[in-house]
């Protein structure tokens, strides 16, 4: 976290520095993580109009031996991510899912962004993944348009490298 406020040029440093809880004089120490923070790259941020962002209503988390996706190729179902036996895949579920696509040079904290934003709206994630410049997360149906603007939001501070 400190590196992270460092970086973004929102840090008070004195106080930084007696929280720390260091030894040595606080001014000096403010000076050091001053000189520290301005020799990381700064964030940039993206526009939210550049990111395209889909929603998809009726989602759900299966495992493989669901009959769905037993018979993938007989029904119209998409696989939207998995994670070892366990599918989130398009059906008639009772989830929302929000992907985000082609987010450039997202990083890992730029994902936690998000899915912060998303817990501050008091919103139970169901689960979420990330994989190079794309992320998905799964909501309950109910709170697919909450989410949906909470990432939104996220994406006009997320930072990039």
């Amino acid at each position: 976290m400190l590196v992270t406020a460092l970086r973004a040029d929102i840090i008070n440093y004195r106080a930084a520095a007696s929280f720390l809880d260091l030894e040595g004089d606080i001014d000096s120490v403010a000076r050091a993580l001053r000189r520290f923070g301005d020799s990381l790259n700064n964030f940039t941020t993206v526009g939210e109009s550049d990111i395209p962002i889909r929603m998809h209503h009726g989602v759900d988390i299966v495992s493989d031996t669901h009959d769905m996706v037993q018979n993938q190729g007989e029904a119209s179902v998409d696989i939207l991510l998995r994670l070892n036996n366990e599918f989130i895949i398009t059906a008639d579920g009772q989830l929302s899912a929000i992907i985000v696509d082609t987010v450039p040079d997202m990083t890992i904290s730029g994902f936690t962004t998000a899915i912060e934003r998303v817990q501050m709206e008091d919103i139970n994630i169901k689960a979420a993944g990330t994989l190079q410049d794309m992320f998905i997360v799964i909501v309950p149906r109910r709170k697919g348009a909450s989410a949906l603007r909470s990432v939104e939001a996220a994406l006009t501070v997320i930072p990039t490298n």
